[in-house]
């Protein structure tokens, strides 16, 4: 008898580097331990994928989750660019997603003893895939659904943009429902926060699920007195992520006398494919000619292959997270998870879901951009109290946040 199957699809890989692959590794290498055959879908555009986790690779999808949705842009006093994570359908995109859902059943011989995970959607995607379910050749099939992105919560929808995304999203969620045919639907986010705000909404139960980690992260040592500091940037050059603070930041760090023989900076960014601002390519230009009056900046190329961003990772003394609190209230970041799975310190937004979990022994939070330098030239000068700090928190971490214990929960779902 044929091994059950576990499918993992997130139709927004389509490089070989990013997020989004090392995830699906790392969710498909735990459940190829649990001797599940694994099967890995991804968009059409991808090329060489190095994923040695899945035992078959398909290619049916023809958008990214970011191209499903449409994402204005607002601004806040504070200079932070904040994306509405709107998860609005266009019919003809969600008609297309659902015939390559079928197209991909039938490819990979899809039946409902398997676990299908797809741990990147919205509104639209949820919509396709009620859409194939009540086709007349849908298969009942086990459907593990995981939300990442943000929905407002009732505190902000007197900003009338936030309380029509969050519209959207609530019309969309209850659309699916009521169209779904054949299966079973399980629904998650993956902070507690954000499970709220979702439950919220009316559109069925939703869990938490842990946020996987590299175990390789297990293998950084101690930073090296005798070493330059290293404080890195890891991620994609998005508006929301705070890139047009890292030139000031860079800028007051050798004001205040913290030479290139006592802080280096390593910024790896990659402009994303699609939703990128001209405010976006500005500060990517900006970005570039601090480094040059910087100095001690090395701007490292992305999206990286696995290997290449956990050499950059168990290099990184300090983890800079300049991001939107605002957009970053509920929503999880990978990069603050396996900054604390490594026991790198964080500079992070106080007023957010990195916040509460880091509170005041991990790292420094920050409430408003200006503060982000100071704390970061207080930890310059104490890093070993901060290092000490990270480093006692890493086991309760790493224990929560594995790939293992995600599918330990997948099937345990089934079982009820």
């Amino acid at each position: 008898m044929p091994n059950r199957q576990f499918v993992l699809i997130d139709h927004s890989i389509e490089d070989a580097g990013g997020h989004h692959l090392e995830y699906a590794r790392r969710v498909l290498g735990a459940a190829k331990a649990e001797g599940f055959r694994t099967v890995l879908a991804i968009n059409q555009r991808a090329r060489s994928v190095d994923c040695p986790e899945a035992d078959a690779v398909f290619k049916p999808f023809a958008h990214t989750c970011w191209e499903m949705q449409a994402q204005p842009v607002l601004r806040t006093l504070a200079g932070f660019a904040m994306r509405c994570d709107a998860m609005t359908a266009d019919p003809r995109k969600v008609a297309r997603f659902a015939i390559e859902l079928a197209s991909l059943v039938t490819e990979a011989s899809v039946t409902e003893t398997d676990i299908v995970f797809v741990p990147t959607l919205g509104g639209a995607e949820a919509l396709a895939i009620s859409a194939y379910s009540s086709g007349d050749s849908a298969k009942p099939l086990h459907w593990h659904l995981l939300f990442r992105r943000d929905v407002a919560s009732r505190a902000t929808l007197t900003n009338p943009r936030a309380a029509i995304e969050r519209w959207r999203i609530q019309s969309a969620l209850a659309r699916a429902a009521r169209r779904f045919g054949v299966g079973v639907r399980y629904r998650y986010t993956d902070t507690e926060e954000l499970t709220q705000r979702y439950d919220k909404l009316g559109a069925g139960v939703f869990q938490t699920l842990p946020i996987p980690i590299d175990d390789r992260l297990g293998q950084k040592y101690p930073h090296d007195a005798h070493r330059p500091l290293v404080v890195s940037y890891v991620g994609d050059l998005r508006d929301e992520k705070g890139i047009d603070l890292l030139p000031g930041i860079m800028a007051s760090v050798r004001r205040a006398g913290h030479g290139t023989a006592k802080v280096q900076f390593r910024i790896q960014g990659n402009l994303p494919v699609a939703g990128v601002t001209a405010h976006t390519r500005r500060a990517r230009a900006a970005l570039e000619a601090a480094a040059q009056d910087v100095g001690g900046v090395e701007l490292v190329e992305g999206p990286l292959d696995s290997d290449a961003y956990m050499d950059l990772m168990l290099h990184s003394d300090v983890l800079l997270i300049p991001y939107s609190p605002i957009h970053y209230a509920a929503r999880s970041s990978g990069i603050f998870v396996e900054a604390l799975a490594a026991g790198i310190p964080t500079v992070h937004p106080r007023n957010s879901w990195m916040g509460r979990n880091a509170a005041d022994r991990l790292g420094f939070g920050y409430s408003i951009p200006s503060e982000i330098s100071t704390g970061l030239q207080d930890m310059i000068v104490n890093y070993p109290r901060y290092e000490a700090a990270s480093k006692g928190h890493v086991p309760t971490w790493r224990d929560w946040h594995s790939a293992a214990r995600l599918i330990s929960l997948l099937r345990a779902n089934e079982k009820q």
